[in-house]
């Protein structure tokens, strides 16, 4: 297993353990109303719907990009080797 597939390994588990509060998912549009401007990236976006307006509509989740961040790993293999971007029950 290669580093960035026990990178994956390791926040699929850390993803598995979230609160209620770290599985919302958000809309680019939902994210600008928060004030939230660092969270966004096309790579760590992927289609669902949002929660806080339940519309259709690329997501991003906060808790995923800051884990993704935090543990320095290189966002576009991230995406490449299909890190989850979004949670899904």
């Amino acid at each position: 297993m290669g580093r960035i597939d026990k990178q994956i390994h390791l926040i699929n588990k850390e993803i598995e353990n979230f609160s209620e509060e770290d599985k919302r998912n958000y809309c680019e549009d939902c994210l600008e109303k928060m004030n939230d401007h660092t969270n966004y990236n096309p790579y760590l976006t992927d289609t669902g719907v949002c929660s806080s307006c339940l519309k259709v509509n690329d997501l991003i989740n906060i808790k995923i990009v800051e884990i993704i961040q935090m543990n320095n790993v290189n966002i576009e293999d991230y995406h490449l080797f299909g890190g989850k971007r979004i949670y899904l029950q």
